[in-house]
């Protein structure tokens, strides 16, 4: 249980959290350089019309038959 309260605190075997911060490497400011990402964009809208293509279907065969012209 201690150990890992002493993990999430990031207090371990060498000491305080200040000793600890004070011992990690300096900050290198062109390491977290990255490139620009892409600015993202939602899909170009659709009609969910689910029955359009079963009104083409009989429209077809109805004008097929000779019902509509």
């Amino acid at each position: 249980m201690l150990g890992k309260l002493k993990s999430l605190t990031g207090i371990g075997a060498s000491g305080t959290r200040a000793q600890h911060e004070q011992s990690a490497e300096p900050f290198q400011p062109d390491a977290f350089e990255f490139p620009p990402m892409k600015p993202l964009s939602p899909p170009a809208a659709e009609n969910d019309d689910l029955m359009r293509p079963v009104y083409e279907a009989v429209e077809q065969d109805l004008r097929s038959a000779g019902l509509l012209r």
